[in-house]
């Protein structure tokens, strides 16, 4: 814990990558603490009593956090013994809290338990002397303080003042994502923590994602932004065609054969756990809503047969994309792909669609949920997917690669970005009719994904990433220039992450995808 501060005013931003990787390492891949919750009670934010947002403490943070009087120092609030606080310190300028302040005001202004729980943050530039004598060393920090027993006592006997001393109980410092920091207060129930006994109704991802959104349009969203990892694209938001194309042509084209005319039993129940995934990580909450649906339905049934689940497909408007190609007599690829659009042999379509759409789904998942998620991708795959050799490929790398044994967000994200390459590097080797595919991301998508000497090689002896701009830009094919070889040793798998979750996130309205974009998708 020595290390330099990252967010000194002199010190140049870094990346949200590096950062995250930091962070990952003095704490570990997660903050979640063992043991074995109660039920976590959730709403919707908006109903229950007065949600009272963050209190901005100045020389108040000691009399009405630390050493309160009753009914005298309450900020608008309740403020007896029985209420805890939650306070924020930051300082102004500092990325890594930029990232955090979201989720903490998104907390304070939809969680319906102000009797229980209220939130506080703390300048630590402009009250540096209450950080020092609390003993926070680093920012962002989040401390949660308590009544010490048997501190209570009236002021005198003829007063109802009632005085008391708050101290800390618990500490957060860890990765910078919404999930965990929510996952923190979450597991503040846990038997045997601060919160067990209080009846605190969480807010739900989707009301905690809306709040994030509105919050990061505010005047509040200060310090220093986060440096892009990404290069910019055209259409940043194209991909979302491309994926609802495959989810359909998914449902449409894979799911009966000759030897699978009825779907029931483990086809039918692998069915059922794609839905239900896709109705918790698909970026759009409007087709969140309707996955949610169709799983109800599809689980209402032990059976179906293909007239039966066609009429479902119509009922739900699951509706078969064009194939490249068809939308013009000049050849102009079909307007249900983006990204994946294409005219050369092997290249864009489904495929390119289902990639995407694998990617997006782990983009959308949080650190609890990953392994889960990409298992539900695999048995989609060897289940559903009409190329049967390459389902096959892709059961031999789960097997080979370790699949089963990825957890954490971190982990099973780079797990299906390096088979992803593999297969990429696989097929360009063995098959001489397509067009050669490039590793993913190409150079001029993500710089910092490869390292410099990968780019010196690729590029002639230059490294700049401007100069590579204007070398691609003049003769954007040119294959050496291009990484067709997966080598892992070329890349830097702290910024491909970020790269993933900045490409994947784009657009999306999920609770895990704004808590890590800086700007309100």
């Amino acid at each position: 814990m020595a290390e330099t501060d990252p967010d000194q005013e002199n010190t140049p931003p870094q990346s949200f990558a590096r950062k995250l990787m930091r962070y990952a390492d003095l704490i570990g891949l997660s903050v979640v603490m063992a043991g074995l919750l109660i039920p976590v009670m959730l709403g919707d934010g908006r109903d229950g009593p007065p949600k009272l947002g963050v209190v901005e403490l100045d020389q108040s943070f000691y009399k009405t956090v630390l050493y309160p009087e009753k009914t005298v120092w309450d900020k608008g609030g309740p403020n007896g013994p029985g209420v805890s606080w939650a306070v924020f310190f930051h300082k102004p300028y500092c990325g890594a809290c930029r990232r955090i302040r979201p989720i903490f005001h998104a907390l304070a202004d939809t969680t319906n338990s102000s009797e229980h729980i209220r939130f506080g943050s703390v300048d630590c530039v402009k009250y540096r002397a209450f950080c020092q004598r609390e003993e926070i060393d680093r920012e962002p920090y989040i401390r949660l303080y308590q009544t010490m027993p048997g501190t209570i006592k009236q002021s005198d006997e003829n007063s109802r003042k009632e005085t008391f001393v708050r101290k800390g109980v618990r500490d957060w410092q860890g990765m910078l994502v919404a999930y965990e920091v929510l996952a923190w207060f979450r597991n503040l129930q846990t038997q045997g923590s601060p919160l067990a006994y209080r009846k605190i109704l969480w807010p739900s991802d989707e009301v905690l994602a809306e709040s994030i959104a509105e919050f990061k349009k505010s005047s509040k969203h200060v310090g220093v932004k986060q440096e892009a990892t990404t290069s910019s694209r055209d259409d940043p938001k194209g991909y979302l065609v491309d994926i609802e194309s495959a989810v359909n042509l998914g449902f449409l084209d894979d799911l009966f054969g000759p030897t699978s005319t009825i779907l029931e039993g483990n086809r039918l129940a692998t069915l059922v756990n794609w839905v239900e995934t896709l109705a918790h990580v698909y970026p759009v909450k409007e087709s969140r809503v309707k996955f949610g649906q169709l799983r109800q339905a599809l689980s209402s049934r032990s059976s179906w047969n293909k007239p039966s689940f066609d009429e479902l497909m119509k009922e739900f408007d699951i509706v078969e994309p064009s194939p490249l190609g068809s939308s013009s007599d000049s050849g102009v690829p079909a307007k249900d792909y983006r990204w994946c659009r294409s005219d050369s042999p092997g290249e864009g379509g489904y495929p390119c669609g289902l990639w995407l759409l694998f990617h997006t789904m782990m983009a959308n998942t949080d650190a609890q949920r990953a392994h889960l998620t990409l298992r539900i991708i695999y048995d989609w795959v060897v289940s559903f997917y009409g190329c049967v050799e390459c389902a096959i490929n892709f059961q031999q790398e789960w097997d080979e690669e370790e699949g089963s044994e990825q957890y954490g967000h971190i982990q099973s994200s780079l797990w299906l970005w390096r088979v992803h390459n593999m297969v990429r590097a696989r097929l360009t080797d063995e098959d001489d009719s397509i067009v050669p595919k490039t590793q993913f991301p190409k150079v001029t998508g993500c710089f910092q994904c490869y390292n410099n000497e990968t780019k010196i090689s690729l590029f002639d002896g230059m490294k700049e990433d401007n100069e590579i701009t204007k070398i691609m830009n003049n003769n954007p094919t040119h294959a050496s220039h291009q990484m067709l070889t997966w080598e892992p040793e070329n890349w830097n798998t702290e910024y491909v992450f970020s790269f993933l979750q900045e490409t994947f996130c784009a657009a999306s309205d999920t609770f895990v995808c704004q808590g890590f974009i800086d700007e309100a998708n």
